[in-house]
This record gives structure tokens, C-alpha cells and sequence, in this order.
């Protein structure tokens, strides 16, 4: 993967990093309902099905484990662009492309941030991604 694929990823990811962080805690909720419960006095309806609720906290647990896997993967692209990033010998580069890259700002937003105009954070951006590929 080249450095800017590297970096669009790692933006990518910072999105879904938020989203799997809220379905995590949705889970961490249900799971100490469900691990609170008493299994075999209740059972749950669903589709005409009886379901325990024993089987609705193994559902749960799996649930768990896989999300706490993708946010770790989620969480190595991130650290990998932060390591790119920090490689740089320019702060306003590293400055720029943490707000985009890893902030998730919008060009707009990283300019006004910075207090350049857009297009000299066009520019910016484009010195940071040379001198990577260089270095």
C-alpha cells in the first residue's frame, strides 16, 4: 500500500473506529443486562422462536469478541498513519495531515484550523506526501 492509500485508510478508519466504539458500548450495556439476568427462568420470543436468554448472552459475547477485533485492526491503521505523520520533520505538514487524515477535517475545516487557505493547504498536503515517498 503506497503512503497516500496508507493515509485515505487510516481516514477511512478513524469513521468506522467511531461507529464500531458505539456498537461496542451498545454491546457492553446488553451484555451486563444479560449477564444479570437469571437464564433459565426467562425466555424471549423472537420469529416464533423461544430463544434463553443464556443463548441471547452467547450471541452477545461473540458479538463482543468481534468487535473488539475489528477495533483493534481499526486502531493498527490508525497507528500506522500516526507513525507516517510523526516521521515528518515539518510541523505544519504533520499538522495538516493529522487534521485530515486523522481528525477526519474537511479541507475547509483543516484550513480555517490551521489559518492557511485552502489551497495553501493543498499544497502543504502535497510537499508532506512528497517528502514521504521520498523518505
Amino acid at each position: 500500500m503506497d503512503i497516500k492509500e496508507t493515509l485515505r485508510a487510516a481516514r477511512r478508519a478513524r469513521t468506522l473506529y467511531e461507529t464500531a466504539r458505539r456498537r461496542e458500548r451498545e454491546l457492553e450495556e446488553q451484555r451486563i443486562f444479560l449477564h444479570a439476568t437469571d437464564y433459565e427462568a426467562i425466555h424471549v420470543s423472537s420469529s416464533g422462536e423461544g430463544r434463553t436468554v443464556e443463548n441471547l448472552a452467547l450471541q452477545n459475547d461473540r458479538a463482543h469478541r468481534d468487535s473488539l477485533k475489528r477495533l483493534r485492526q481499526l486502531q493498527r491503521r490508525l497507528e500506522t498513519a500516526q507513525r507516517l505523520i510523526d516521521s515528518l520533520d515539518n510541523e505544519q505538514w504533520a499538522d495538516v495531515l493529522t487534521r485530515y487524515y486523522l481528525l477526519g477535517d474537511t479541507w475547509e475545516q483543516v484550513a480555517a484550523g490551521a489559518g492557511y487557505s485552502v489551497r495553501q493547504v493543498y499544497r502543504i498536503h502535497g510537499d508532506a506526501l512528497e517528502w514521504l515517498r521520498r523518505h
